[in-house]
């Protein structure tokens, strides 16, 4: 756990990496905390986000 992010990585036989993390919403917030920010600008590929809160935090690092 990383935060309020539980990280899963896995590897694959072909010798790719994945790392999934799982969280609260309140980790998307808008304000960003730096830690966040650090994570998120660091590359994040979404997967599902129904309510659009990982796009507005992407868009948000984006921004800084």
């Amino acid at each position: 756990m990383w935060g309020g992010v539980t990280s899963l990585r896995v590897y694959y036989t072909e010798g790719l990496e994945v790392e999934f993390g799982m969280t609260i919403l309140a980790w998307a917030a808008v304000p960003v905390d730096p830690g966040t920010q650090d994570v998120v600008s660091h590359g994040m590929r979404i997967l599902w986000d129904r309510e659009g809160l990982l796009a507005r935090l992407q868009e948000a690092v984006s921004a800084s």
